[in-house]
């Protein structure tokens, strides 16, 4: 009853002078969320001037209730049973690597070709399993390598160094591809994708976080799509395009 009068009177003040007072978000401190992130927040605060927007970059799990926070991105469904979780989109991944890499040892054509080839590892340890598919087609292969890290930044720096082959989201090696430094392995073959989700604590939200997760759930979606298809991603709120055919976000509460 005490949420459903504050956000009542939240309601009243906003119709009054629009969403205000102070909004603190976690993300993970991803490369394509610094990237994107930040020019979603610029647009947001240009909108709406009486929201101040305070932006952790916090690795998970995140503490939404003892940190106070009113909402956090994050690219792995949460185990908290009592959160509300929003689905954005997926991020796309897949297998890159240097041209040199390839040119020095070879492109594979088949993923059982993979385990012959040096590998990113993405945790720690010497190996590790990847299943890709392709249409129906399923392979699941056992990989090795003499490098790992727990980074996705990092494991891309060291593919473009030449270190091998390295899985990773489509939206955090776009400008490598688009320049040359990284190239697809296996373009017809996919990893699993990764969702990417918007967290709360209640349903029953202020408008200052309302405002703020209808605006980013419609630019991330847009930016996600438009990484998928391999299309520019809009750089400006006004340039999303074919919202129709973007996936629906949807609220839900884990039980």
């Amino acid at each position: 009853m005490v949420e459903e009068a504050q956000r009542t009177f939240d309601d009243m003040v906003a119709q009054a002078k629009g969403p205000s007072g102070l909004l603190k978000i976690a993300v993970p401190p991803d490369f394509w969320v610094l990237r994107h992130l930040s020019g979603i927040i610029s647009e947001f605060s240009h909108e709406h001037e009486n929201i101040h927007v305070h932006v952790d970059l916090r690795p998970p799990p995140v503490d939404l209730v003892g940190d106070n926070y009113d909402l956090a991105i994050a690219i792995e469904e949460p185990r908290e049973t009592s959160l509300i979780v929003r689905k954005v989109g997926d991020l796309e991944n897949a297998l890159f690597a240097s041209r040199s890499y390839m040119l020095a040892h070879g492109r594979p054509e088949h993923p059982q070709q993979l385990p012959q080839h040096r590998v990113i590892l993405p945790a720690q340890g010497t190996s590790a399993k990847w299943v890709l598919t392709r249409g129906s087609e399923t392979a699941t292969v056992a990989v090795t390598g003499p490098v790992s890290c727990n980074s996705l930044s990092l494991a891309r720096q060291f593919a473009v160094s030449g270190q091998g082959i390295t899985a990773a989201n489509m939206i955090n090696v776009e400008r490598d591809l688009n320049s040359g430094k990284l190239e697809r392995v296996l373009p017809d073959w996919w990893l699993p994708p990764t969702p990417v989700y918007i967290v709360t604590t209640s349903r029953l939200l202020p408008a200052k976080a309302r405002s703020f997760i209808d605006f980013a759930t419609r630019r991330l979606n847009a930016i996600l799509v438009a990484v998928a298809r391999g299309t520019p991603v809009p750089e400006t709120y006004a340039d999303e395009s074919r919202k129709d055919h973007a996936p629906q976000p949807m609220f839900a509460v884990r039980s």
